[in-house]
């Protein structure tokens, strides 16, 4: 099953806002309300499972959650682990060339997420060898053609990660099944 398809999969939730306001992925948290998180979307406090036999996840803490207020999507989610993944790792692998490209590793000195750039704020800022690129991880909604012309225009090195076929196959998503999907993503 594929991004294309949200209402059918069932994902259980993976990634919280710790207590500083960081990401924090369900297989880094303490186990239940001692994790100090809260949703992505709704900000309800969050239980962390990850103790059981079911697949490590987070669950609203039903104290306070409120159905109605919340619109997490595994989507979501999915792209804020790209952003995670490409964080932790420093490093991309790049299709060079459009017609039969060559993949090649970049590595990268610093990364800023969600950092401002004039009029648009793009997913990462990475720098290598004193060069900035732009990179969007896109899972339901790829760059418009303004955007793209917007960044053509201002000469940015842009890359953009086609995550619309990635496989919600598991219970809750992981790191790694995230780093691999991307290594090979368009």
């Amino acid at each position: 099953m594929t991004a294309k398809s949200p209402k059918k999969v069932n994902v259980k939730m993976a990634v919280g806002l710790s207590s500083d306001d960081e990401l924090l992925h369900i297989d880094d948290a303490k186990n239940g309300k001692a994790c100090k998180a809260t949703c992505i979307d709704c900000g309800c406090p969050l239980i962390a499972k990850n103790r059981g036999k079911v697949a490590y996840h987070y669950a609203h803490d039903p104290e306070f959650y409120k159905p109605d207020e919340c619109n997490w999507q595994p989507e979501t989610e999915l792209h804020l682990m790209a952003k995670m993944v490409i964080a932790a790792d420093q490093k991309l692998r790049i299709p060079i060339g459009t017609i039969e490209p060559n993949f090649r590793e970049i590595h990268f000195e610093s990364i800023e997420l969600e950092k401002r750039l004039v009029s648009r704020i793009p997913d990462i800022t990475a720098y290598t060898n004193g060069e900035r690129i732009l990179i969007e991880v896109a899972v339901t909604h790829k760059c418009d053609s303004a955007k793209i012309s917007e960044m053509k225009r201002a000469n940015n090195n842009c890359v953009e990660i086609d995550l619309s076929e990635f496989s919600f196959s598991e219970k809750t998503i992981t790191l790694d099944a995230v780093r691999n999907f991307i290594g090979e993503a368009p």
